[in-house]
């Protein structure tokens, strides 16, 4: 292959989907980085071909070429090899670091991620690719996990640079569990209190009916509370099953909709909450809340008397025990009052620029009629002055013709 001209402030982004690619684009050229996009791994060799960028920052799961064959073909491949390749994912299995250490790439970073994060990790690559290529291990090292070979000829940098980012993620992961385990056991020592407190109250009662009354309590407690809360919280809370049945309808969902909770319940949302989605895309939405699991936009929804109201929506998936789809619930907030705010400072806005223009034109005007006075004034002061000097020199040829009479 012939060789490419590099990009040295070009940054690749290669993402099938359309809005975590816009995100990552937005928030690099707030740091002055030009970046472009493909959206799979053969669209970014296509790309590479005609312009080589500084750096690549690639998804794992993509269809038609992943994030690791990729990554291996721009390592195998003579005049692109040179090239740091991020690899973004949020899997966190240790599978796919060592498949990650295995195709070459230069770093790991998991999703989420922080801003501030993910530029520190571009910029550190962008200045490491300009420092003297490190020493790559020439042999190679087979790694044998999980019933699995891998051959690993990666850099020292890299291995490095891979590590530390697993091992982030790993004390990430572990503090999370630290306060779950922290929480799971002072929920332990409330309830052995509490257990201990009925067996004392009840000795005659089977201590396992005990447990089975005490517990059955505990959840009608739970019960009536999310029912007081959900009663009283300002937003509509909706809840439906995965077939968007509706589950569960409060009070402020009433009053925003006008429907009363028995008479949409078992019916289908889609059908009591008709939505116009305006500039967002219903199948981006769709495809993005079952990806990430959650989804937050503003639409347009029509209440039960026909009116349409603008609504912010916030909208998570329920999950059961084998990770299928049990439910969605969503948090909707009328905004008309934010929109009714938002349209008045606008009004408000143009109207101070209009009277911005008056006043210029105004000044301007004031400015025209003062440079014109001084003109005129200036004009006479200097007739004065010439008037004078003709007067000072007749007088003083009369005093001469005078003198020469008395002669």
């Amino acid at each position: 292959m012939n060789s490419i001209e590099r990009n040295e402030d070009e940054i690749l982004i290669v993402e099938d989907s359309p809005t975590q690619a816009q995100m990552l684009k937005f928030l690099l050229e707030k740091h002055d980085y030009r970046v472009s996009i493909a959206n799979n791994g053969k669209e970014a060799l296509e790309m590479i071909t005609m312009r080589k960028p500084a750096i690549i920052v690639s998804d794992i799961i993509m269809p038609e070429m992943d994030g690791f064959e990729l990554c291996r073909h721009i390592k195998e491949t003579g005049n692109i090899k040179d090239i740091p390749v991020i690899l973004l994912t949020a899997l966190c299995d240790p599978k796919d670091v060592l498949k990650g250490l295995e195709c070459g790439a230069n770093d790991f970073i998991t999703k989420p991620y922080e801003e501030k994060y993910i530029v520190s990790r571009v910029q550190s690559m962008l200045t490491d690719s300009l420092s003297p290529e490190t020493e790559k291990i020439q042999s190679g090292i087979k790694v044998f996990f999980g019933g699995q070979e891998y051959y690993i000829t990666a850099q020292r940098q890299q291995i490095l640079n891979l590590l530390l980012s697993t091992y982030e993620t790993a004390v990430r992961k572990n503090l999370e569990l630290q306060r779950a385990q922290d929480e799971l056991r002072a929920l332990t020592l409330d309830l052995e209190r509490k257990v201990e407190e009925r067996t004392m109250e009840l000795k005659s009662v089977n201590e396992q009916l005990s447990r089975d009354i005490a517990e059955r309590k505990r959840a009608e407690e739970q019960m009536r509370h999310q029912s007081t809360l959900l009663a009283n919280v300002n937003d509509a809370i909706v809840a439906s099953d995965e077939n968007y049945k509706l589950t569960a309808w409060n009070a402020a969902a009433e009053s925003l909709y006008g429907w009363k909770a028995e008479e949409v319940l078992g019916r289908s949302g889609l059908e009591i909450v008709q939505t116009d989605y305006g500039s967002e895309d219903k199948g981006e939405m769709v495809r993005v809340i079952e990806e990430a699991g959650r989804w937050r936009g503003e639409v347009t929804q029509m209440r039960k008397d026909g009116t349409r109201i603008p609504v912010e929506v916030s909208s998570i998936i329920l999950h059961d025990e084998n990770g299928r789809i049990a439910g969605y619930v969503s948090v909707n907030r009328d905004i008309t009052g934010r929109k009714q705010t938002e349209d008045e400072l606008r009004k408000y806005r143009e109207h101070l620029e209009e009277l911005v223009k008056e006043r210029t034109a105004e000044l301007e005007r004031k400015n025209s009629e003062l440079e014109h006075f001084n003109r005129v004034f200036v004009g006479r002061e200097l007739r004065m002055i010439e008037l004078k000097k003709i007067i000072a020199e007749n007088e003083k040829k009369i005093e001469q013709l005078e003198q020469e009479k008395i002669d």
